[in-house]
């Protein structure tokens, strides 16, 4: 009889300490608790049902596989199943919004926790601002979560880098890193309006200060048209889209700048001048610009 209770408690010690370790190695808790179930069930056999399970599939888990590289059949697509995914590469090739579409909960989790492990969290606002709504609560929990942590941290990098501006105004690259980050938040839409206006003086303080150095570089130029005509102020609008074509006259996106310009403001004779203008600039088009051309010459 003692010998039997023996048994019983170090067979239950087993039992835990399988469990937990299942639970650990696969990270689920519901495999862990699932293992315990199943030794409870089967005293005495369950433990070592289980043990045989897990050796079993260790030994001939590769069998299958084999035949994708053995079979007459043979798919190249196939060797895809083998290889374990590459996250960056699944989130460029499989569109966020439609994942979120899945069926699988776990998978829309997994993919929206993924983006924590992003460099440029920004870029993937509105999958996070999409998620929200998402009929799974975790999915969307974990997408609020990740959005406050996204808000904190932005705000954190604009504090310490309008600080380092401030302290060195006239350092090119403390005045380059504050106008892209400013640039980015302006254009995702992280933070409500009245935090944006603050925002939007900031930056056209910092683009003022590279434009009006000896050696704006395009990217000031393009990033300081986008912003307004996010705001819509064509006025201003044109002239940056002149002294960036003026500046860069072999700039292949001044011209596009320039064409978008008067698709906004609807000046089609603007458009027909700078189209016979076009021929004298030293710039090459591609097929970037090159379909506007054609459109508009048609007209």
């Amino acid at each position: 009889m003692m010998l039997w209770i023996l048994f019983c408690v170090f067979y239950m010690a087993l039992s835990c300490l399988y469990s937990f370790w299942k639970a650990f190695r696969c990270s689920s808790w519901q495999r862990g608790i699932f293992s315990l179930a199943v030794c409870l069930a089967f005293p005495s056999c369950g433990l070592f049902l289980l043990l045989f399970l897990d050796w079993y599939g260790e030994k001939f888990s590769g069998r299958d596989l084999l035949n994708v590289y053995m079979d007459d059949t043979f798919h190249g697509e196939d060797l895809l199943l083998l290889r374990e995914p590459d996250v960056q590469k699944e989130l460029n090739l499989v569109p966020m919004k439609e994942a979120l579409q899945l069926n699988d909960f776990s998978y829309r989790r997994k993919m929206i926790m993924n983006l924590l492990n992003e460099e440029d969290v920004l870029s993937y606002l509105d999958v996070l601002q999409e998620a929200l709504g998402n009929e799974d609560t975790e999915t969307t929990h974990y997408a609020s979560a990740i959005l406050m942590e996204l808000q904190r941290k932005t705000q954190d990098l604009l504090v310490e880098r309008e600080i380092r501006f401030q302290k060195e105004p006239w350092d090119p690259d403390a005045a380059a890193k504050w106008e892209e980050l400013l640039y980015k938040v302006l254009l995702s839409g992280l933070f409500e309006s009245a935090a944006l206006e603050r925002y939007y003086r900031s930056y056209y303080q910092v683009s003022d200060r590279l434009l009006s150095g000896e050696l704006p570089s395009e990217q000031d130029y393009l990033h300081r048209i986008r912003i307004l005509f996010l705001q819509e102020n064509l006025t201003e609008a044109k002239d940056f889209c002149q002294r960036y074509l003026k500046r860069y006259p072999a700039s292949e996106d001044a011209v596009l700048c320039l064409l978008e310009f008067y698709i906004k403001g609807k000046d089609a004779e603007g458009m027909r001048e700078f189209l016979h203008s076009l021929p004298s600039l030293p710039v090459r088009l591609t097929q970037k610009t090159l379909p506007y051309i054609q459109i508009f010459q048609k007209e």
